[in-house]
């Protein structure tokens, strides 16, 4: 598919695009990152099928021109693909688990469409009772992530439970913090051990 440098006047957004975009959201990214995919056009009407809010972000940056791809379709053929375009990005989802590694590796989460309270609730969700620890984490094995939070000011501790005895886990650790005001299973472990060893846990 030949990708072609094209005029941004010569364009024409899509008249019945029933999509609302982001459009301050997706030129900070084409201020940021440049564009790293063409939109895309119908050689028939010069209007866009699929980009209508690159397209607009483009223009609210000052750019002159935008890369694109042109297809061959009639009016009805063109809609469809604006509603599958839209629709396929709608019944997407996320592995949350991945996300959150993800987003944890990165440190600064500007220009992602991320924030830093994004990621506290996904680390939220991650400590919560009924999560599934596994040998293999965010796609990573342990080693990888002691390895890597090895140079980070925070750690994370993995322990490996069948399911049956991570679930009593969760359970006895959900009731520990509820009757001792605690906000995540962090705290529920550490009061524990400060229990045990009779000794405060450092700030």
């Amino acid at each position: 598919m030949e990708i072609k440098e094209v005029a941004l006047i010569n364009l024409k957004p899509y008249p019945n695009n029933p999509r609302k975009g982001n459009i301050d959201l997706i030129a900070k990214s084409l201020e940021t990152y440049g564009q790293y995919k063409p939109i895309t056009i119908n050689k028939r009407t010069n209007e866009i099928l699929a980009g209508n809010h690159t397209f607009q972000a483009a223009k609210k940056l000052g750019w002159a021109t935008i890369q694109a791809t042109y297809i061959d379709v009639d009016a009805n053929t063109a809609a469809k693909i604006v509603l599958i375009d839209n629709k396929t990005s709608d019944s997407g989802g996320y592995d949350d688990t991945k996300l959150l590694g993800l987003l944890d590796s990165l440190g600064d989460l500007s220009a992602t469409g991320y924030t830093d309270k994004d990621l506290k609730e996904l680390q939220n969700l991650y400590d919560s009772p009924g999560t599934d620890l596994r040998n293999t984490v965010m796609g990573k094995s342990l080693k990888d992530w002691q390895e890597t939070l090895g140079q980070r000011s925070t750690r994370i501790i993995m322990f490996d439970f069948e399911k049956p005895r991570y679930t009593w886990v969760a359970e006895r650790l959900e009731q520990f913090r509820n009757e001792n005001d605690l906000a995540t299973n962090t705290d529920a472990l550490i009061r524990l051990i400060e229990k045990i060893s009779g000794e405060g846990a450092p700030e």
